[in-house]
């Protein structure tokens, strides 16, 4: 077009104003939230890690070297002698003492140390009454109250210089990005552990929240040192002098690990996260972000720049134009972020693209590269069919961490150490081959994820990345498939001359962060969250109870009247504040035969005695039950009860001693 329409100035504003409605109604929806966070996060300006802050790292190579977690406490006391002795300035000890151990020696000896150190730093865990989307939402000068926390115990409390809260808030794209600094509890409000530790290093005015925590760099950026290499001596004694000394998780099986905006599909750490923010706190780099005003006039602006340009102006240079304007606005986002403010940036370029028009070769471009991406990184965890849906566009991918829920499935072979041991490696691993593939072809009949491999252990899970509303009973599909597979190999085995194989089962269903994590250039699909914990912790309490397969009251409740199930206990497990219900998965409804509904109806009056303080009974009706694990474990305990009988006021919650 040769020539421009001229209108009226009037129409620029209308249009203006109509484009930053619209835009700032998609932001207040919640659209593409988590990616305005992501572009936000590319403005931040990398900083030098502060040779200050020194992380002594519970790695896998001190898991290996002082065996499975937790440690004796005497280690950690020895620890905090040693960083004391090398002269620490301050140790924050990201570990939760929140309960006794098994040997009070022990414990005596950390509290000691602690005492007489004078410069600990400890570790508690707030639960947040907020909901995780209210966190999300712009919140000045508000504090956030806990309901519930898991506190170092009263002797470690006295001991320390200080203890604070460590609990991290993932966004929607379960990116850590924000950091509550004083939460107030039912009395009284309660610093952060990075605050407690920073405060002690020089004074500093703590603000109640940080919104965005002024990362330096990806895992590792801070200097790190082996738990191992400290305890035996093999660090440079010069390594600690003067330093402030994290004390924490790195090993990912210890799950305390999150994405950041550094991170790139990695995640970090929870104690390297903590040093982040203690150097923001000790630097003052704190990051704000724009009022709803500033941002409205924002968007505004830009809306109006863009309406003159495409209303008054020759086409031929209005993509030029607009370029210019997207490209001016980033500069300008840069140059504020440099001075500790993180303008928006995807909603600005929204309001530029909506009246510029989308651009259909990039719409093109991008479904072209979306269907590659699914082929190429899916292909290694799904099944053919599913890819198919994925591609055919019948199922939304979305990049990157999203919170959904899912049902998630750890099953484990049983004894498989003392299986080892009786096999040569070469035929250990052919049994062990075989069993997976059996066991993984059923998860992926059911359109399930396999996850990953752990040694012999299998993790799956179903809802993710194709919608899928009865992912639970895919997953209690898959765990009686199992057994049924499983039995048909015990029988080829046992003709082989092979030891027997048991496996356990663990499954849980709720919302969970699902999404593509790793490097840049190696990456999983997988899954992250308490709820993804709680899965694997059923698997283990299966070994406890005598059962193959444990699922929690959530996954119950998906399953409708599809399977027959009983219920086992009410458990307080490590980490949760309320208690969670357990049952037995026993097959499907339709293949039930009336012994097998008898026995749970007399299981029930059996578990209504025990539950009713009837130990007597409860005992005498669980040994009717034959070669019945639970049963077993239950008579022993009502033995133990009956002994320690826990008052009328018992709501019949049994704590779990392992993971």
């Amino acid at each position: 077009m040769a020539s421009t329409t001229r209108r009226n100035p009037l129409i620029f504003f209308a249009a203006a104003a109509f484009c930053t409605a619209a835009v700032i109604a998609f932001q207040a929806l919640g659209f593409w939230s988590s990616f305005d966070a992501r572009l936000r996060d590319k403005l931040i300006e990398k900083r030098p890690a502060s040779k200050e802050i020194v992380i002594v790292a519970i790695d896998n190579a001190s898991i290996q070297e002082f065996g499975v977690w937790p440690w004796p406490r005497t280690l950690h006391a020895e620890m905090i002698r040693k960083l004391t002795d090398l002269g620490a300035k301050q140790i924050g000890y990201d570990v939760t003492f929140s309960e006794s151990s098994s040997d009070a020696k022990a414990d005596d000896a950390l509290a000691q140390a602690i005492n007489d150190s004078g410069r600990v730093v400890l570790a508690s865990e707030a639960e947040l009454e907020e909901h995780k989307d209210a966190f999300l939402r712009e919140k000045r000068g508000n504090y956030f109250q806990f309901s519930g926390k898991l506190e170092p115990l009263p002797m470690f409390r006295e001991a320390a210089r200080a203890y604070g809260i460590t609990t991290l808030l993932p966004e929607y794209d379960g990116v850590i990005r924000r950091s509550p600094q004083l939460i107030r509890g039912v009395d009284r409000a309660e610093a952060a552990f990075a605050s407690q530790i920073a405060a002690l290093r020089a004074p500093l005015d703590v603000p109640p929240f940080i919104y965005r925590i002024p990362y330096v760099g990806g895992p590792g950026s801070f200097d790190r040192v082996s738990f191992a290499d400290v305890i035996n001596g093999r660090a440079p004694m010069n390594r600690f002098n003067g330093k402030i000394v994290l004390v924490g998780s790195t090993a990912p099986d210890l799950h305390d690990e999150f994405l950041t905006p550094m991170s790139f599909g990695q995640p970090m750490p929870g104690v390297e996260i903590q040093a982040n923010i203690i150097q923001g706190l000790m630097e003052g780099r704190i990051l704000n972000l724009p009022s709803s005003m500033t941002m409205a006039a924002i968007l505004f602006a830009l809306a109006a720049a863009v309406s003159l340009v495409i209303y008054g102006i020759k086409l031929r240079y209005a993509a030029l134009a607009v370029s210019l304007i997207a490209f001016g606005y980033i500069v300008i986002a840069l140059v504020a972020a440099s001075r500790g403010a993180l303008l928006p940036v995807l909603y600005p370029l929204l309001v530029i693209v909506t009246i510029a028009a989308a651009d259909v070769a990039y719409r093109y471009a991008h479904e072209k590269g979306r269907r590659r991406f699914i082929q190429t990184a899916f292909s290694r965890y799904l099944a053919p069919q599913v890819i198919d849906k994925l591609v055919s566009g019948e199922a939304k991918l979305e990049l990157g961490g999203v919170k959904t829920e899912l049902t998630i499935l750890f099953s484990d072979i049983r004894g498989f150490t003392a299986i080892s041991e009786k096999l040569s490696p070469e035929a250990l691993v052919a049994l062990l081959n075989e069993y997976l593939t059996a066991m993984t072809d059923i998860v992926l009949e059911t359109e399930g994820v396999v996850d990953k491999y752990i040694g012999d252990a299998i993790m799956a899970f179903w809802g993710a990345p194709i919608l899928q509303p009865d992912h639970a009973v895919r997953a209690a599909t898959t765990a009686a498939r199992m057994r049924v597979r499983l039995t048909e190999l015990k029988k080829k085995w046992a003709a082989e001359g092979k030891p027997e194989v048991n496996i356990g089962i663990g499954m849980n269903t709720g919302p969970v962060v699902v999404g593509n994590m790793g490097s840049r250039t190696r990456f999983d699909y997988t899954v992250m969250g308490d709820d993804v914990n709680l899965a694997s912790r059923l698997e283990g309490l299966t070994k406890q109870y005598g059962v193959t397969a444990l699922l929690s009251e959530a996954t119950r409740l998906k399953l409708g009247d599809g399977f027959l199930t009983r219920p086992i206990d009410l458990v307080a497990v490590k980490g949760k504040k309320q208690a969670i219900r357990i049952h037995e998965l026993i097959c499907r409804a339709e293949d039930a035969t009336p012994a097998v509904r008898e026995k749970i109806e007399s299981w029930n009056q059996a578990l209504a005695a025990y539950r009713a303080r009837r130990w007597d009974e409860a005992r005498e009706s669980f040994q009717r039950f034959a070669d019945d694990g639970a049963a077993k474990a239950f008579a022993e305990r009502c033995v133990y009860m009956k002994d320690h009988d826990p008052g009328a006021g018992w709501d019949g919650v049994f704590a779990a001693k392992e993971k």
